[in-house]
C-alpha cells in the first residue's frame, strides 16, 4: 500500500499550523514565563523593614450552609473561615 498524498498532505499543514502557533504564543504571551499557580516573587525588602502581607483576594468567616433533603435540614458547613491570598489555590 502507498502512502496517500493528500493525506500526508494534511498531515503536514496540521502539523505546520501548531508548529507556527506555539512559536507565536512563546513570543507574544507575557504568562508563559511561569505557571499561573506559581506566587510571584516580591522585590527583596530592605534590611530592618517589617515582613511583608501577602494580599488576601478572598476571605471568608463565619460560613454556614444548610440545606434540606425531603423533611430533614442538613448542615454542610458550621463556622468555616478561611483566607485565600494571591498564588494560593484552594479546593474542597
Amino acid at each position: 500500500m502507498g502512502a496517500d498524498p493528500p493525506g500526508l498532505a494534511i498531515v503536514f499543514v496540521v502539523l505546520a499550523t501548531t508548529l507556527l502557533g506555539n512559536a507565536l504564543e512563546e513570543q507574544f504571551n507575557p504568562r508563559l514565563g511561569r505557571h499561573y499557580l506559581e506566587k510571584e516573587t516580591d522585590p527583596t525588602p530592605e534590611p530592618g523593614s517589617p515582613p511583608a502581607q501577602p494580599e488576601v483576594l478572598l476571605s471568608i468567616r463565619g460560613l454556614k450552609v444548610n440545606f434540606e433533603v425531603g423533611k430533614a435540614q442538613l448542615m454542610a458547613a458550621d463556622g468555616v473561615s478561611i483566607d485565600v491570598h494571591r498564588g494560593e489555590a484552594l479546593a474542597w
